[in-house]
């Protein structure tokens, strides 16, 4: 379970370990539409998947550079206890730099280079996948993990990321990988 963000006509962008060993994706809109998705774009390495959903009546958001250093609303569908489900929330939070991130794939093989952002916020389980929007409204990053040694540090895969798997996404379903522990 996680979050996405709607990035073009009915195309939603999250993260692959949300989707990762999955038969049926169902996205749900924070207005409570219920549509099933189709994972058209699947990147383990990057840590990001792209959905498509038909129908989903839901304004896109124009991707863009990140700016470490500025302002940006990290934005989400609540999932955790101490938010609400249905209500999309902004979350109190900045863009402290941008970063190359080495880290491993979604399974905890390799080492690879993501570029990414790091972020003054504190994720929950759930929160994966949420946008981190700039102060123009473009989605600058997507959230994928908070830091293990330090409260209130979270990371996000580059919104440059996005544009490279949006280029390359498939026509017809593709296989989201397995699910491991």
């Amino acid at each position: 379970q996680g979050m996405g963000v709607v990035i073009g006509p009915d195309l939603v962008v999250t993260n692959a370990h949300v989707v990762a060993g999955s038969d049926t994706v169902t996205v749900t809109s924070a207005a409570g539409a219920v549509r099933n998705g189709v994972v058209v774009g699947f990147d383990p390495l990057r840590d990001l998947a792209l959905l498509d959903v038909a129908e989903l009546d839901v304004a896109a958001l124009d991707l863009a550079a990140p700016q470490g250093g500025t302002g940006a609303a990290v934005l989400a569908r609540g999932t955790t206890e101490d938010r609400q489900r249905d209500l999309v929330v902004a979350l109190d939070g900045s863009v402290v730099r941008t970063i190359d991130i080495f880290i491993s794939d979604i399974y905890g093989d390799g080492r690879y280079e993501r570029r990414g952002l790091e972020l003054a916020i504190d994720v929950k389980p759930g929160d994966s996948g949420a946008g981190v929007v700039d102060d123009l409204g473009n989605l600058v990053g997507v959230v994928f993990s908070s830091s293990r040694g330090q409260d209130d540090v979270s990371y996000a895969v580059s919104a440059l990321e996005v544009e490279d798997l949006v280029t390359t996404r498939s026509d017809v379903p593709v296989d989201p990988g397995v699910c491991r522990p």
